[in-house]
């Protein structure tokens, strides 16, 4: 994105599914006067704008590889740590697709994901994917552990508290593992 930093390059992942028609991509934002915190400015500034403006130019490479064809696998573990869920995430909405068409899901028995994350608030930000998955799953087997490595602070730790309250409700309804 030259408007940001004109010779700069950066890995995106492509969260959405390959059957879904908008791209989508979730990008942290690193902190002060990072490249992510410029970009955070440009999405915020152009919303704010409704688009009115013309659109930055977006310089793209890629897409490399191809999404697996995971129906023809009986278990699949996806591991993932921090915000390297983002192409778990697609994987992840490329099997609810799956489940959601009748007679695909014969060979796919167990799905694992391992997801290694600092604290909670990234468990936020895609809960709306994990509760997807909890009304989707038929007769597939759902499984999560997520190892959470530190929280910053006191607040950090309540909010833990609180994701873990409602992770432990979601483990209860899929048999998932913390």
């Amino acid at each position: 994105i030259p408007v940001i930093a004109p010779i700069e390059w950066h890995p995106i992942t492509i969260s959405s599914a390959p059957h879904e028609p908008l791209l989508t991509f979730y990008i942290k934002n690193m902190g002060n006067d990072t490249w992510t915190s410029r970009l955070n400015f440009l999405c915020e500034s152009l919303k704010s704008e409704n688009m009115s403006s013309t659109p930055p130019i977006i310089n793209i490479d890629g897409p490399y590889g191809c999404p697996p064809s995971l129906k023809l696998y009986q278990n699949i573990l996806l591991v993932a740590g921090g915000i390297g869920i983002t192409p778990i995430v697609s994987i992840m909405k490329d099997l609810i697709a799956i489940m959601g068409q009748n007679n695909t899901t014969e060979s796919i028995q167990h799905v694992h994901l391992i997801w290694a994350i600092r604290d909670f608030s990234l468990l936020d930000i895609f809960s709306s994917v994990f509760n997807e998955i909890n009304q989707t799953t038929n007769n597939v087997q759902f499984s999560i552990d997520i190892r959470v490595t530190k929280a910053k602070a006191f607040e950090d730790r309540l909010n833990s508290c609180f994701m873990v309250v409602l992770a432990l409700v979601f483990s209860l309804q899929q048999n998932c593992f913390f």
